[in-house]
């Protein structure tokens, strides 16, 4: 099919089973969101009325809103050829690198990450949007190293990706946002192994990468906290109080709740009582 930035005849390959489910989870999602943000349930009766005054309205209506300008640019992300905007891959790539050097240089520290722009009290963060335009430009780069034989083998063929890589990596590894960064890594071998990468090279990369995560630790690059955020992930015994909080309230949640749940808007829910925050 010939390249085309518009072509409206792709909205009959649209996948709506895929629709259905999307608008299923957002639900159950809105519903999730709506009440661990309401505030606790003291009532003897769940009356229609009683529920209302607990919920968190403005909450719930941001929570829709996003929903819907999601779902709006999910519909008009469907009109170009995709294989036009990849044709753009450079340039999505440099504004994508700009960005992420603009914030890191101009932006104030949130949680500890100079890696958002803020708005008042809404923000944006650059990383987030990166992920897209670093998918974009590896499958782009991928496809033209691949395009003759069809697979990576070679270290010379693989140096090119890993390159593209690095550079947006690096800019959220100095942000500090480790959390971010790793999901960086999951992409990059998402698009590897969907190519048919060589285990081989996969295997070596794999090495690298376990060797370079072993060095960041032992330099002292990585802040207190974020040491014990991981020994907190693999073995909570090792970690400080505070950073394995979150995942004990989160493991009681999920045990005194059982299978069935307590029930929305339930006296005695984890989230309301503040225990899970």
């Amino acid at each position: 099919m010939k390249n085309r930035f518009i072509d409206f005849k792709l909205f009959k390959y649209l996948d709506w089973p895929l629709i259905v489910l999307l608008f299923c989870i957002a639900s159950i999602g809105i519903m999730s969101v709506t009440n661990a943000t309401a505030s606790l349930f003291t009532g003897e009766e769940n009356s229609i009325t009683e529920i209302v005054d607990i919920l968190d309205i403005s909450t719930i209506r941001l929570q829709i809103l996003w929903f819907f300008v999601g779902l709006t640019a999910m519909i008009i992300m469907t009109i170009p050829d995709y294989k036009a905007i990849g044709d753009f891959y450079r340039i999505i790539y440099g504004l994508n690198i700009l960005l992420l050097v603009i914030v890191f240089l101009a932006s104030s520290e949130t949680r500890g990450i100079s890696g958002w722009f803020r708005f008042g009290e809404r923000g944006f963060q650059p990383s987030e949007v990166a992920k897209i335009a670093i998918i974009i430009t590896l499958a782009k780069v991928v496809s033209a190293i691949t395009e003759n034989k069809g697979r990576i083998t070679t270290l010379r063929e693989l140096i090119p990706v890993l390159i593209y890589f690095v550079i947006p990596f690096g800019l959220i590894v100095i942000q500090p946002d480790m959390g971010t960064a790793s999901v960086y890594v999951f992409i990059l071998l998402g698009v590897l192994l969907v190519s048919n990468t060589s285990f081989k090279l996969l295997g070596l990369l794999g090495l690298a990468g376990a060797f370079a995560v072993f060095i960041i630790i032992i330099s002292g690059f990585l802040e207190e906290y974020q040491i014990s955020r991981l020994l907190a992930f693999f073995n909570p015994d090792l970690a400080e109080e505070g950073a394995k909080y979150n995942l004990e309230q989160s493991m009681i949640a999920i045990g005194s709740g059982g299978v069935t749940g307590k029930g929305l808007f339930a006296a005695g829910n984890m989230a309301q009582l503040d225990y899970v925050p």
